[in-house]
């Protein structure tokens, strides 16, 4: 564990003398986990390579400003999240959510019988609205509170707690339609 720290930290320090070999180290050791993180917040394969793509031009454009202060991987990951949050405001700036105020997290419960899979989960994902889907992984899936949600988004407390209610309450839909159909098959 000690010697994959240090070889990140030259790769770090030669990437921050602009060395393109160490960039492009840097990029295959973490384009895989980042590529994921971009998938969860884009409907499609195209969008999360190109957020990516973005994302990695302000890790390298920035490096010389990280201070290895806590671990890089969390850096890098803030740096793909803000590239993503930055893309979903600028292309939905308009994008209009009717407001439920039915918020019971009872709602969201699904029997023990099923099972999914993170694969299933995933695409069910993708299929619901933009705001929905950001406001879910934000909350959900990145740990950040509602009143972080809603500076990131420009939106209040209320509609985060909403958003993330209506994304549950979508995915259980959507995953409980998909397990009937798998079931009807058979």
């Amino acid at each position: 564990m000690k010697k994959e720290a240090e070889k990140i930290t030259k790769i770090i320090n030669s990437c921050k003398q602009g060395d393109r070999k160490a960039q492009k180290q840097l990029f295959e050791t973490y384009s895989g986990r980042m590529l994921a993180l971009c998938q969860r917040y884009t409907k499609n394969e195209q969008e999360a390579e190109d957020l990516l793509i973005e994302g990695f031009i302000k890790i390298f454009e920035n490096i010389k400003n990280y201070k290895e202060v806590g671990l890089f991987e969390f850096w890098i990951k803030r740096i793909i999240i803000n590239t993503c949050i930055d893309y979903y405001n600028k292309n939905n700036k308009y994008e209009f959510i009717s407001m439920d105020n039915n918020t019971s997290e009872e709602s969201f419960i699904i029997p023990s019988q099923y099972r999914f899979s993170e694969e299933d989960i995933m695409n069910s994902l993708k299929t619901i609205p933009n705001t929905l889907r950001v406001t879910f992984n934000l909350s959900v899936i990145d740990g950040y509170s509602n009143k972080e949600i809603a500076d990131i988004m420009n939106t209040t407390t209320d509609t985060v707690k909403n958003n993330i209610y209506r994304a549950k309450k979508s995915l259980k839909e959507l995953l409980l339609l998909k397990e009937n159909e798998k079931g009807s098959r058979i």
